[in-house]
């Protein structure tokens, strides 16, 4: 999938229809089940922002092994990083709450 999202081919609509978007509609509804009250663009906008965090540790995963000085990641690693994906998003989406910025504003 990464090669073909670097080098599209006839194949990515495809991907897109029966990989990307159902995966990311099922996303969209756990987003605004956890927060409700977000309107459609930041509920979007928050459902790409998770995958982009995971997404990375895997396409720059050789520059991350070398960082960490480690030939793979390290057993645990990805639950780790799952509940750290987690704990930070849903942080991030709590704030973007209508209640929330509310506060923020008035602060």
């Amino acid at each position: 999938m990464q090669r073909e999202m670097c080098d599209p081919s006839e194949a990515l609509p495809v991907i897109v229809d029966e990989f990307i978007r159902p995966v990311t509609r099922e996303m969209e509804e756990i987003v605004a089940q956890l927060v409700p009250g977000l309107d459609r663009k930041t509920v979007e906008r928050c459902v790409i922002s998770v995958a982009a965090q995971a997404y990375f540790y895997r396409s720059v995963m050789p520059a991350m092994l070398l960082m960490l000085d480690e030939p793979v990641y390290p057993r645990g690693f990805g639950r780790e990083l799952a509940d750290h994906v987690t704990e930070f998003s849903l942080g991030g989406m709590e704030r973007l709450a209508p209640g929330a910025r509310r506060a923020r504003r008035t602060a």
